[in-house]
């Protein structure tokens, strides 16, 4: 039997909606609480102000990709592979997203605390790329791999995030398979150095 939604997961999805609807910043928060069955001060009360909307409703879809981008990676395994999937997937399914493809298009100056320096963000992407991306499990590592690889991780999402709002002098930014394969240009030859004989 599935959880009963709280009143902070009802008004989460209302803002989830609303901003899949109208845009981040066109929707208010008294657009929300009507969405909700709910008031405006309540909306506050459970969760907070817009602001805060935005964020947990970025980290919710973040999640979900996350999940879908371990899926995706799990059907190859070499380094190489994993990486041009996890960057050419994680660039489409955020284009296909409704809120995503808001926050990291019109909205992005709303939601670029969330996308880079927002610090509640950055450990749960963190946790589940790094599951994502560790083909390198059962072979022996060099010193400190686990540091050096997180440091790899937080630049792969960081590419991927300029590779959907920067545009490229070939205008090939937002086109996933290419940036899958210059992931894999940029990245591969730091993560192939991570394992003992590499």
């Amino acid at each position: 039997m599935p959880a009963r939604a709280t009143e902070r997961d009802l008004v989460v999805e209302a803002a989830a909606e609303c901003f899949a609807e109208a845009g981040i910043a066109a929707t208010t928060v008294d657009e929300i609480a009507r969405r909700a069955g709910i008031s405006r001060a309540s909306v506050y009360r459970y969760v907070g102000g817009k602001q805060k909307l935005v964020s947990e409703v970025v980290l919710r879809e973040a999640v979900d990709v996350v999940e879908h981008l371990h899926n995706e990676t799990g059907r190859v395994t070499s380094t190489d592979d994993i990486l041009r999937v996890f960057v050419s997937e994680a660039i489409r399914v955020i284009q296909q997203r409704p809120v995503l493809s808001r926050a990291v298009g019109p909205d992005l100056h709303i939601t670029i605390p969330d996308l880079t320096y927002e610090i509640s963000m950055m450990p749960v992407l963190l946790e589940g790329i790094l599951s994502v991306l560790m083909p390198l499990r059962g072979q022996v590592l060099v010193p400190d791999a686990e540091e050096r690889l997180v440091i790899i991780v937080e630049e792969v999402i960081r590419f991927v995030i300029a590779r959907i709002t920067t545009p490229t002098l070939d205008g090939r930014a937002r086109d996933p398979a290419a940036a899958g394969e210059r992931a894999v240009a940029v990245f591969g030859p730091a993560l192939a150095q991570l394992a003992v004989g590499s």
